[in-house]
């Protein structure tokens, strides 16, 4: 970054690296610099919310995954992530089973994108929905442990309802 202070891509890849070595707090400041330098980056948009997240401040994770799909929708990792956000934040709106389902229509192939829609679904209560998401999940990646414990908890949500 000293070598090309003025580049954004520089910037970006620099929080990269420092993600990659769990320095979250020091990518998140790269990501800043490379999104002042190009407001619209949506990778460094999107990056800073991974960052944010990992820090634990979801309200401002929320805001940069927004902001990345500002600059550009299609960005399924993003609808993904700010679902995820929205559901582990009880957020009552429909606005985290809309972003589930993007990320799914962009990368219907995705079992962590399914994962992610069976879980709103559980947070929902809609049950049979969450069944079908969490099974094929399982079946896109059989041997992601997390996969499974997400259809174990909706099998157990369906057999615990009256």
């Amino acid at each position: 970054a000293k070598a090309r202070p003025d580049d954004p891509a520089t910037h970006n890849n620099l929080g990269v690296i420092y993600a990659a070595r769990g320095r979250h707090d020091l990518a998140a400041d790269a990501y800043a610099r490379a999104i002042d330098l190009d407001p619209a980056s949506a990778a460094a948009w999107h990056n800073l919310g991974v960052a944010r997240g990992k820090l634990g401040d979801r309200r401002h994770a929320i805001e940069a995954y927004v902001h990345a799909l500002g600059v550009d929708p299609s960005l399924a990792a993003s609808h993904n992530n700010l679902a995820v956000l929205l559901t582990e934040q009880g957020d009552p709106s429909d606005r985290a089973l809309q972003h589930a389902l993007e990320a799914i229509r962009l990368r219907p192939d995705s079992a962590n994108y399914h994962d992610t829609l069976a879980s709103v679904y559980l947070r929902r209560g809609e049950i049979n929905d969450a069944l079908r998401a969490a099974r094929l999940a399982t079946k896109l990646d059989p041997d992601d442990p997390s996969l499974r414990d997400t259809l174990n908890r909706a099998l157990d949500a369906g057999t615990s309802t009256p």
